[in-house]
């Protein structure tokens, strides 16, 4: 069976046959031709509402309605297209359709393919539509041909990137909880990633984040309907177009650079979808490839980065510091994309168990370091290499004070590591599944703990005891490292003048890394008994 053969796929021809159902493909045609008429007809009626005199009057409408179309288009695939990937995904599993599929002989890719095609079909099927009145109406603009090929290839590969999240987001929740009660789960979490990549991209031109929404797409095809805005600085402006537009400082086309940035993600949520449509009872990917998401993702915002600080212009008010902004910023990316990696590779004890009892029918002695049942250590341990690797590249790419960026590794490296041993160490023992125990002591760790620290600095002067309080939280080690590599930092370590040592950074590194070994060692604890209790058994 071939990939895109959707004549034999299941899964896609029970999603199409829901979807495409006659009422539904009526109601939807109806409402597309009201909304397309009432777009040709505010623009012809108000030719002049939004004309910035960059081309004839008599023409600029069409090039409006052209737009207003793309935005249409964009809508319909991009917010309805994935709330459907969304809900009938949820609904497949929270329903066991998934299960029954699992059983057939059908390819798992064959499978991710029906629901990626199948979920958002009339979505698609209304977009075509659209699509043809956009193509016979593109002639009688003033719109390049250049552009017109390039916006439709960018907006159906974005659409499918959200798409194929979305439906990784809900084949992947739980049954039970807030998650599995709720459908617009996987579209919130779209929502939220794309107000951050905006975000990212407005206040650090970070290509890699803009290239991952929809934006590139329509950023093009405003550019050529309506020119660039002179309002803006020059220099700022070139430069920004400058830095969003390269990899590493090399112009890529804007075709390629959305593609270099959203194929990888797609890549990994195609995988991920098939591992959790085979093996539901996993993490979403396995500890190796998880290892290649974060260098990919790494890899890219280091490019990104590095032609963000090249293109830098100081002259412009609002451009982003190289220091101040984009550094910290990235070491708190590593910091976030480590914590992520422990909270999916972490078995728990019975995946743990499961795992040495397997190890020992084949005759070894351990599990191997990258079997999903396995010791979080060696995730890790990849984690800290692919972090020092990424980060010995940007501090090559962009001198500055080495000492401040390696204690601000330093840093992360000993929250993720705490993390990952009082996680791994919580999960391997008999008290797995009381997880209110765990976030009740996280949440004393990290939120409680500092709140009493600023209660206690209000009745006294800032002692030992406020930074200790605040060591174990990453919030205040992610505050700290942004003051570290900001130099906002005044206040010596134990009154010596020195510039690089400081209460908040040396007390707090000490704790960081005791925590670590502590947590370590409970954790290797709780796997050395279980593993006696596999292994001594008769």
């Amino acid at each position: 069976m071939k990939i895109l053969d959707l004549r034999d796929n299941a899964l896609f021809l029970q999603n199409w046959r829901e979807r495409m159902r006659l009422p539904s493909r009526l109601s939807g045609m109806i409402l597309t031709v009201i909304i397309t008429s009432l777009i040709f007809l505010s623009a012809y009626l108000n030719p002049t509402r939004i004309y910035h005199g960059v081309i004839p009057k008599e023409i600029f409408w069409l090039n409006s309605v052209f737009w207003s179309i793309a935005v249409f288009q964009g809508v319909i695939l991009l917010v309805f297209g994935t709330l459907a990937a969304d809900k009938m995904a949820l609904r497949e599993r929270m329903s066991g359709t998934l299960d029954f599929h699992r059983s057939s002989p059908t390819r798992r890719i064959n499978q991710y393919f029906g629901l990626l095609l199948g979920a958002p079909s009339l979505e698609w099927f209304l977009f075509l539509g659209t699509f043809i009145v956009s193509a016979c109406l593109w002639p009688f603009t003033t719109i390049p041909l250049k552009a017109f090929l390039h916006f439709y290839p960018a907006l159906i590969l974005c659409a499918i990137l959200y798409h194929s999240c979305a439906i990784l987001f809900s084949v992947s929740v739980p049954r039970r909880g807030f998650l599995g009660q709720h459908r617009l789960g996987g579209f919130a979490f779209l929502l939220v990633l794309y107000i951050m990549t905006s975000v990212f991209y407005y206040s650090m031109s970070l290509s890699i984040f803009f290239h991952l929404s929809w934006l590139p797409a329509y950023d093009q095809l405003s550019s050529v309907i309506f020119g660039r805005n002179n309002t803006y600085n020059n220099l700022w402006d070139t430069d920004r177009l400058k830095a969003v537009y390269s990899l590493f400082t090399v112009s890529l086309p804007p075709l390629a650079l959305q593609t270099i940035a959203q194929l990888p993600v797609l890549i990994f949520t195609a995988i991920g979808v098939c591992r959790k449509i085979s093996f539901p009872e996993r993490h979403i990917l396995s500890k190796t490839q998880l290892s290649i998401f974060a260098a990919t993702i790494l890899f890219l915002v280091v490019g990104s980065i590095y032609s963000s600080v090249f293109y830098h212009n100081p002259r412009y008010l609002y451009a982003p510091s190289p220091v101040k902004e984009i550094l910290p910023f990235y070491v708190m990316l590593c910091l976030v994309l480590g914590a992520i990696q422990v909270f999916l590779t972490t078995p728990n004890r019975l995946q743990f168990l499961k795992g040495l009892q397997k190890a020992k029918k084949l005759g070894l002695k351990q599990l191997p370091i990258d079997d999903d049942y396995s010791s979080n250590i060696s995730t890790v341990a990849a984690f800290a290499f692919i972090a020092v690797v990424m980060s010995g590249v940007l501090n090559a790419l962009i001198p500055g004070d080495l000492l401040k960026k390696v204690i601000s590794l330093i840093l992360v490296l000993g929250y993720v590591g705490t993390l990952a041993g009082v996680l791994e160490g919580f999960r391997l023992s008999p008290h797995y599944k009381k997880q209110m125990f765990l976030w009740t002591g996280l949440g004393i760790a990290w939120i409680l703990l500092p709140i009493l620290a600023e209660i206690l600095k209000g009745s006294s002067p800032e002692t030992y005891l406020y930074y200790a309080l605040r060591a174990f939280s990453p919030f205040w080690g992610a505050e700290l490292i942004v003051d570290i590599l900001t130099e906002n930092i005044s206040r010596p370590f134990c009154g010596t003048s020195s510039p690089v040592i400081h209460h908040d950074m040396a007390l707090t590194l000490c704790i960081n890394l005791a925590a670590a070994i502590v947590a370590q060692t409970v954790a290797a604890k709780e796997r050395k008994n279980l593993h006696e209790q596999v292994f001594e058994k008769p």
